[in-house]
This record gives C-alpha cells, structure tokens and sequence, in this order.
C-alpha cells in the first residue's frame, strides 16, 4: 500500500507509529497532497510542544521537504528575526565550551534559555535565576534548502562579539575555505 493510502484511510487522516524510547512519528497529508512528517517526543499528555523536527514539503512546488528544527522551542534573537535553535558558547580562548539545543535543556536538565534585547543568552535554573552565557555573535545554518533553523554562536567575551550579527551559511564557509 501506497502511504498517502494508507493516510488517507486511517480515519484521524493521520498515522502515528511509536516508536522506540517515547519517540513517535506522525504522518499527514498536507494541502498541497505532499507527505507531511512530525517527529517528536512528548513531554506530558498536557504540553503540546515538540521537541526534535517536522519535515515539511508545504510551499515547494517541486515535493522536497525541509526540515524545521525545534519548531515549538526557537528562540528568536531581537533584530534579526531568525529561530535560533541551539547554542554554541565560546570560552575565553575562542573555543566551544559549551553546546547545546534548547530542548535538551528544557526537556532532559529542566532549564530555559533566553536571548534578551542585547543578543545575549541567558540560562535560567529552576529557582528562577538567570545565568549569562555570551552575546550572540554569528548564527550558523547547514543549508538553507534542506534546514530551517539556526545555531547561535554565542561568545562568552563581550567585546569579541560587538558589531553586527554573522550570518553563515555552509556554502558561506566552504567558499571562504577555498
């Protein structure tokens, strides 16, 4: 059976498999009758966020997806207007101390992340208190035609990241490599 057949006679017009460790993967038909794919690892019956990607072909006219990471749980950094789904933290030294994606955090330590109106990332515990972890000072996408959903490269040196926000692309890296 063909698996826009198999939706389209599940009675929810969905399918939801379960898989393992609390993962599951949901299947749907979107308007444009491309596969649509979520999948994710609910926290409670209650919380209606999700935690890991949806797979989406809405708006390609040609039927490729694209993944959209941390779709509940972005964050969006004040001018830029882009989700930031993740964070590297540079040391004094210039190299990554720290690495981490927002719902590891909120889901497995019990922490929340904040970027402020000045770009910097703050971890808040479960007291409530605040703990700064660097200034935003590039955002990093894999590819722009496949990812939807960008790493905040956070610099725990202020002054390193003073002036505009980076943005980079794979391809921006490679061509500069070359």
């Amino acid at each position: 059976m063909d698996i826009k057949e198999l939706i389209r006679s599940h009675s929810e017009k969905q399918v939801i498999f379960d898989l393992r460790g609390g993962w599951k993967l949901r299947l749907w038909l979107n308007a444009d009758g491309g596969v649509e794919m979520e999948h994710f690892n609910p926290v409670s019956e209650t919380d209606k966020r999700r935690k890991f990607f949806v797979y989406s072909t809405v708006g390609n006219p040609y039927g490729a997806g694209k993944i959209i990471q941390e779709p509940d749980l972005a964050l969006v950094a004040p001018k830029i207007n882009l989700p930031v789904v993740g964070a590297l933290v540079l040391d004094q030294d210039g190299n990554i101390a720290e690495r981490f994606s927002w719902s590891n955090l909120l889901f497995m330590k019990k922490i929340a992340a904040d970027i402020d109106e000045n770009n910097c990332l703050y971890l808040i515990d479960e007291n409530g208190q605040s703990i700064f972890k660097g200034k935003l000072r590039a955002l990093f996408l894999p590819d722009k035609n496949r990812i939807e959903g960008y790493v905040g490269i956070f610099d725990s040196v202020v002054e390193r990241a003073e002036g505009p926000v980076r943005v980079l692309e794979m391809e921006s890296l490679l061509l500069n490599s070359l």
